[in-house]
């Protein structure tokens, strides 16, 4: 199922499934990695059912990120060869829930050991804090999580028996809500309070609203014949869903006018710039 054909109630029935397996779920921004809400409350206790209603209505359409707890880990893999090298030498664990990312692969266990913290291998890392993203997310490239294995959650005892060679611990920051995190004194913000998404693509473009409420627009950045182009007023972000387009990314309205007048990002700030207060 693509994020194109996902709705709010496939989201909230989804993160509903992860709530029974005692793992919280939690709306992250579309196309990204950052959390729109404050996570970090939930890191020892699931939140009420209608928390997670609320929460994924607000914020659709969005992304679902998984807050690792109660022992979950997940093994990060790179490159879909590394995870394809280490499947052959680790077969009893090579049949765990696997989700596929962009590059490479996330395979999911429940670790007694070691549990809290992060791992770097050559290779990937293995997370054991924060958040991970999880299916049927978008990936800012375009490519969708997606399930590969839907075997149960395999357990292991610590990090040894993993059989990779651990390199280091990382130290994770921990962003609780990226949406209230961002200066608002910035000159970037002051920029995108003056030049809101929709009103930017109206000079080159009409935004449409869907039935579901969504926007869309015909894309101005390449020969569209349908709506291609998501629109999302509340971060200030749009998206072409055509693999061909150069704006097939999150993009913001500095990237835009960057990308429609063929110069750098620093470049877009210096003309947006002129008469921001």
């Amino acid at each position: 199922m693509s994020s194109l054909t996902l709705n709010v109630r496939d989201m909230v029935d989804e993160a509903t499934a992860w709530r029974n397996k005692g793992v919280t779920a939690i709306p992250v921004v579309f196309a990204s990695k950052r959390p729109m809400v404050k996570w970090t409350p939930w890191r020892e206790r699931n939140p009420p059912v209608s928390l997670l209603r609320l929460w994924f209505r607000k914020a659709y359409p969005c992304n679902l990120g998984l807050v690792l707890m109660n022992d979950l880990c997940v093994v990060d893999f790179d490159e879909i060869e590394v995870y394809n090298r280490w499947c052959s030498t680790m077969p009893h664990l090579a049949d765990s829930y696997t989700v596929s990312t962009s590059r490479g692969a996330h395979v999911y266990l429940q670790m007694m050991h070691d549990t809290g913290k992060t791992y770097a291998f050559d290779g990937g890392e293995i997370k054991g804090s924060g958040i991970v993203i999880a299916p049927p997310s978008l990936h800012s490239s375009g490519v969708v999580y997606k399930v590969l294995k839907k075997q149960r959650i395999a357990g292991v005892v610590g990090i040894d028996d993993l059989g990779l060679e651990i390199k280091h611990e990382i130290v994770v920051r921990v962003v609780d809500c990226e949406r209230y995190a961002t200066n608002g004194d910035s000159i970037v913000s002051r920029i995108k309070r003056a030049n809101p998404i929709v009103d930017w693509l109206n000079q080159y473009t009409t935004v449409l609203q869907r039935m579901d409420g969504t926007l869309e627009a015909i894309c101005p950045f390449h020969d569209d014949k349908s709506p291609s182009m998501l629109v999302f007023p509340g971060e200030a972000r749009c998206y072409c869903f055509s693999t061909n387009c150069r704006a097939h990314r999150s993009m913001d309205v500095i990237n835009c006018t960057a990308l429609m007048n063929g110069i750098s990002n620093q470049e877009a700030i210096s003309l947006l710039s002129r008469g921001v207060g």
